[in-house]
């Protein structure tokens, strides 16, 4: 399998063969729903938003371990709120 990194407006787009560790040592700012991955990230001390517009529903439907606005991230439910916390970052 070919590994691919595709460049476009400023974001990096690969495969799943490409590997994650990699990516992130790379990576100036998170954008994340719900994944582990902000853990993984915060270890390198850079900025990470939290997108989750389905928040209700996931939590309803699947439920959370904790709160995410227990976390030290912004959390955005909609472009709006996304925009604004980057912006006033």
């Amino acid at each position: 399998m070919v590994n691919t990194i595709k460049f476009s407006e400023g974001r990096i787009i690969t495969d799943d063969t490409i590997d994650l560790y990699e990516t992130l040592s790379v990576t100036d700012v998170l954008i994340s729903d719900y994944s582990s991955l902000i853990f993984e990230f915060m270890a390198l001390n850079r900025p990470i938003f939290i997108y989750a517009s389905d928040l209700k529903e996931y939590e309803k439907e699947r439920g959370l371990y904790f709160k995410l606005s227990e976390l030290p991230f912004s959390v955005s439910t909609n472009n709006d709120e996304l925009c604004t916390s980057i912006q006033s970052f």
